[in-house]
């Protein structure tokens, strides 16, 4: 048979079935990419919001009956499961009560900015 005389590729059952298989393939492995990544960010999420909860929960208590003062939030950091020391510490108006020292010389005015009060 000549090349001529040859039929289009997609125009043979080979070709279209090889067209058909590859369309299912790309279709399937595109599903279970989407629907894996969705199950792993929400187990991802709630495992961290649980994490950050529970710690929040612990230096709540340990602050609870203490002045906010720099020296005694830094005592309860001390005595916490708190890993991360990136934290600010606000008071119930939202004034700047607290920032840790790592936060310090890398980011000198994070955290000291105005809060807005709504005047309702």
């Amino acid at each position: 048979m000549s090349f001529v005389n040859r039929k289009p590729l997609i125009r043979t059952l080979r070709g279209r079935l090889t067209v058909l298989h590859l369309g299912t393939l790309t279709f399937t492995l595109l599903l279970f990419a989407v629907l894996a990544y969705q199950v792993l960010s929400r187990t991802l999420y709630g495992h961290h919001d649980e994490e950050l909860a529970r710690q929040a929960h612990d230096l709540v208590q340990a602050l609870d009956d203490t002045p906010l003062t720099a020296a005694n939030i830094r005592q309860a950091f001390g005595q916490s499961s708190v890993g991360s020391r990136f934290v600010m510490v606000r008071d119930n108006r939202g004034a700047l009560v607290y920032r840790d020292l790592v936060l310090q010389p890398t980011e000198p005015t994070l955290g000291e900015h105005q809060v807005l009060v709504h005047a309702a």
